[in-house]
């Protein structure tokens, strides 16, 4: 599929002059779009979700999740957010 994409000479479809002005425009929207702020913060349980699936995320990293690092992140979460085990 991505051979159609592209010239027999192995070129893009996009003129030579029109590729740097549609790449640019394209990483501008892209900048813009992660740098802007966002006015509508998570509601607290998301926020609170979403932390704990970013830390057992990063205990599996690589490719183990033992107990040791289970109970580190209960004991963050419960220091963090004051919950109880």
């Amino acid at each position: 599929m991505w051979r159609q994409c592209i010239g027999r000479t192995g070129t893009s479809p996009l003129s030579r002059a029109a590729r740097p002005a549609y790449i640019s425009a394209m990483f501008a929207d892209l900048l813009r779009r992660l740098t802007a702020p966002d006015t509508t913060p998570l509601p607290e349980l998301d926020q609170h979700r979403a932390l704990a699936a970013l830390l057992v995320r990063v205990a599996r990293a690589d490719g183990t999740f033992a107990e040791a690092e289970a109970a580190r992140i209960d004991r963050l979460l419960i220091a963090r957010f004051g919950l109880s085990p």
